[in-house]
């Protein structure tokens, strides 16, 4: 029984992709609970933005 060549640097690379994949899953997630919403902006309704953009367009 014998390992094929090119079977213990295939197997180095997956582990390198594997760790890799769950270090920017981590960030993803750590950034997404750390978001800060921005000063001054409110979750205004659709119906809202409508009206102070055509306010806008008026003046």
């Amino acid at each position: 029984m014998s390992i094929q060549q090119g079977s213990f640097e295939l197997a180095i690379f997956g582990v390198i992709f594997f760790a890799l994949q769950l270090w920017w899953i981590k960030m993803i997630v750590k950034n997404g609970q750390e978001q800060e919403v921005v000063a001054g902006t409110t979750k205004d309704s659709l119906a809202e933005q409508k009206k102070r953009l055509e306010a806008l367009l008026r003046k």
